[in-house]
C-alpha cells in the first residue's frame, strides 16, 4: 500500500506544481503552498483507502475539489488547468515506461514497481521547478500578462486526451505480449504519442510568440506615430523660434522708440504681447531618454492637464527601454485621464525621476475627489472599456517585481501618488 501512496502522491504534486508553475495559478497563501506535500499525501492516503473502481471518483473529488481550495483563481480556470495537467502528465509516464517495457523484454520486470513509477513524477516536478526559476531569471514570461488565456487549454486537454487515449490502448495492445514484434509497435507508437504531446506544447509556443510579435508590432506602430507627432511639433517650435528670433531687432528698435518717445504704457503693452507670442511656444519634454519624451509628450498633448515634469532617467538600469516605457505610460495615463475625466478644481499631475542609491525612483501624483483604498488597487478598474486598457496597474507590478523593485501606493489629503523603484 506504501509504495500506491508514493505514486498517487507524486501524482498529484506534479498536477499542482504543474498548475502553479506553468499555469501561473496562485496559491491562497503560502502557508498552503509549503504544506502541499503533507495535502497529497493525505489525499493519497485517501484515495487508496477506497478499493477498486470506487477509487475513481474519488481520485477525480480529491483532485478538484483540493484544487479550488489550494489555489484563488476563477473556479472555471482551475478546472480547465488542472483536466490539462491531468491529461498532459503522461508526457513524462511515457518515455519511462518505454525503458520499462524494454526491460521486460529482457527478463526484467518494473512495470508494476509503483517506487519507480512513481519516482518519474518527483523527478519531473524538480524539472519543473527548476525550469520555471531558470525561466523567471531569463523574464522568459515578461510577455505574457496574468493567466494564459484558456484556448490554450482547450486545444491542449484534446490533445493530451487523445495521446492518453492512444495511451492506454497500446497498453492493451501489447500486453502479456513479450514478441519483438509487440516491442518494435511500442517503441513506434510511444515515439509517436510522444510527438502528440509535444505538438501541442509546440501550438502554445507558436501561438505565443505570434502574439508576442504582433504586440510589440502594435507598441512599434503606436511609438512611430508618436515619434512622428513629436518631431513634426518640434519643427513648428523651431520655426517660431527662428521667427522670434528674426523680429528681435526689430522688436528691440520699437521698445526702444517708446522709451525714448517716454511712451512707457505703450511699451509695457508691446512687451506683453511680444512675451505672449514666445509664451505659446509649448516647452519640450526632456527626461533624458529620447522614448520616453516622445511618450510624455504624446499623452501631454491628449489631455487637457496641466503636467509638471522634472528629473532625468539615469543611463544603466537593467530595465528594458520599451518595459520602462510601459510602466511611465500607465502611471501617467491613469493620472491624467482621472484629472480630465474628474470634478476637481485645480487639474494638475506631476511627473519626477530620480537617482537614489543607483536606483530610479519614479514619482507620479494626482489630486482625487477622495481619498482612494490603495489595497484595491490592480483588483478592478474605474473604466468602462476595461479591456481596451491593456496594461493596468497589475501589468505595472508584474513588470517592477520582475526587476526586484518596488511598487508604493499612497493617498492622502485627496492627492493620490505612485513611487516605483527600480
Amino acid at each position: 500500500m506504501m509504495d500506491n501512496i508514493f505514486y498517487d502522491a507524486g501524482a498529484y504534486l506534479l498536477n499542482y506544481v504543474w498548475v502553479y508553475y506553468f499555469s501561473k495559478c496562485k496559491f491562497r497563501s503560502k502557508k498552503i503552498m509549503y504544506a502541499l506535500p503533507l495535502i497529497v499525501i493525505a489525499m493519497a492516503v485517501c484515495e487508496n483507502a477506497v478499493d477498486g473502481i470506487k477509487a475513481v471518483p474519488v481520485e477525480i473529488a480529491l483532485l478538484f475539489g483540493v484544487s479550488i481550495i489550494l489555489f484563488k483563481e476563477k473556479i472555471w480556470n482551475i478546472l480547465i488547468r488542472v483536466i490539462f495537467a491531468y491529461f498532459y502528465m503522461g508526457m513524462f509516464e511515457l518515455p519511462l515506461d518505454t525503458i520499462l517495457y524494454i526491460l521486460k523484454y529482457k527478463g526484467i520486470d518494473y512495470t508494476n514497481n509503483y517506487y519507480i513509477l512513481g519516482s518519474v513524477f518527483y523527478a519531473s516536478v524538480a524539472i519543473l521547478i527548476l525550469l520555471s526559476y531558470n525561466n523567471s531569471k531569463r523574464h522568459f514570461y515578461h510577455y505574457i500578462e496574468g493567466l494564459y488565456a484558456n484556448r490554450y487549454y482547450y486545444i491542449g486537454i484534446l490533445i493530451g486526451f487523445s495521446a492518453s487515449g492512444m495511451d492506454a490502448y497500446l497498453r492493451l495492445l501489447v500486453n502479456d505480449d513479450n514478441s519483438k514484434l509487440s516491442l518494435f509497435i511500442f517503441v513506434v507508437l510511444s515515439i509517436l504519442i510522444e510527438m502528440v504531446y509535444f505538438l501541442g506544447v509546440s501550438v502554445f509556443l507558436i501561438d505565443t510568440v505570434r502574439m508576442q510579435y504582433k504586440k510589440e508590432l502594435v507598441l512599434k506602430n503606436e511609438y512611430l506615430e508618436m515619434t512622428q507627432e513629436y518631431y513634426q511639433n518640434l519643427e513648428r517650435q523651431m520655426l517660431e523660434i527662428r521667427k522670434i528670433r528674426h523680429e528681435m531687432n526689430q522688436h528691440l528698435n520699437t521698445i526702444q522708440y517708446y522709451i525714448e518717445s517716454k511712451e512707457y504704457g505703450k511699451a509695457t503693452a508691446y512687451i506683453q504681447s511680444t512675451g505672449g507670442q514666445i509664451s505659446q511656444i509649448e516647452s519640450n519634454v526632456d527626461v533624458g531618454n529620447e522614448l520616453l519624451n516622445i511618450s510624455i509628450s504624446h499623452i501631454k498633448k491628449l489631455h487637457n492637464v496641466k503636467l509638471r515634469c522634472e528629473g532625468h532617467i539615469c543611463k544603466d538600469l537593467l530595465i528594458s527601454e520599451g518595459e520602462l516605457c510601459i510602466v511611465v505610460v500607465n502611471i501617467l495615463k491613469n493620472a491624467m485621464e482621472y484629472c480630465e475625466n474628474s470634478d476637481i478644481g485645480e487639474k494638475e499631475c506631476a511627473l519626477s525621476f530620480r537617482e537614489f542609491q543607483s536606483h530610479l525612483v519614479i514619482h507620479c501624483e494626482n489630486p482625487v475627489e477622495e481619498n482612494i483604498d490603495v489595497e484595491r488597487l490592480g483588483t478592478y478598474s474605474t473604466k468602462q472599456d476595461k479591456m481596451s486598457h491593456g496594461f493596468g496597474i497589475s501589468n505595472v507590478r508584474e513588470i517592477v517585481e520582475r526587476y526586484e523593485g518596488e511598487v508604493l501606493f499612497s493617498c492622502q489629503d485627496r492627492v493620490f501618488s505612485v513611487d516605483i523603484i527600480l
